[in-house]
């Protein structure tokens, strides 16, 4: 059996030959974790982190882009340069990982930091930290995941930064832009000024694991499952 997070990615699991049947929609399961979980509140984060949340506040994390064209060091630039005036916003950094050029990102952001008093660098906030400061902030921005997936289950804009994500499903609550100040800073105008009470997060519900067991505990012969033969899909079918 397989069970896929979205349409999308069932219609790709049938293509390569599996049978309708076997292949089911029931969502992501790291949403499940998002719906179980008792996040901290602001007043509780200011104090473990040590940083006032402001007015507005972004959450910010950037991966190095490791098949873009444009070098990962140019397009990170490009979004802190977008952020330097903005001395109104809390800025709160997760440090970048350790894919190739990671640390020179990380030498680049902690430039950055130590100039400004509204801006925090951290290397991990660990899984309920950070979707806590995410569902305190007012936009995620960067290239991580987190803003497709988690972001618009705790309905908060994202602002997607050049092609690290491509290929992936976005809600209508994600402004993808290139990897330029100007483009930049536009979305994350558009960002601050969205609604994103209502998004429906295209990767489910978080009741997936529920989903996958009602599916397993229905199963009639299970051994079946072993012979399967390839499925090929006529051209109207793809």
């Amino acid at each position: 059996l397989h069970f896929v997070a979205s349409v999308e990615a069932g219609h790709r699991v049938r293509q390569l030959g599996e049978a309708t049947k076997r292949v089911h929609v029931v969502g992501d399961p790291g949403l499940d974790a998002l719906r179980q979980m008792t996040l901290m509140r602001r007043d509780e984060l200011e104090a473990d982190l040590g940083f006032a949340f402001l007015a507005q506040n972004f959450l910010i994390t950037f991966h190095p882009a490791t098949r873009d064209l444009v070098p990962s060091s140019d397009q990170f630039s490009a979004l802190l340069a977008a952020l330097d005036k903005r001395d109104e916003v809390g800025l709160i950094f997760t440090k970048p990982n350790a894919d190739p050029d990671g640390r020179a990102l990380i030498a680049i952001l902690k430039k950055f930091v130590e100039r400004r008093s509204n801006a925090v660098v951290f290397a991990s906030l660990g899984h309920r930290r950070y979707l806590s400061v995410m569902n305190e902030v007012d936009v995620v921005v960067g290239n991580s995941s987190s803003g497709l997936l988690e972001a618009p289950s705790l309905e908060k804009p994202a602002v997607n930064i050049g092609g690290r994500q491509g290929g992936r499903l976005r809600a209508p609550s994600v402004i993808d832009c290139a990897p330029e100040s100007q483009a930049i800073n536009a979305a994350l105008d558009k960002a601050i000024g969205m609604d994103c009470r209502g998004i429906k997060n295209p990767y489910g519900d978080g009741h997936t694991v529920a989903q996958v067991m009602q599916i397993l505990r229905n199963l009639d012969d299970p051994q079946a499952l072993i012979h399967k033969k390839f499925v090929d899909l006529s051209f109207d079918e793809t």
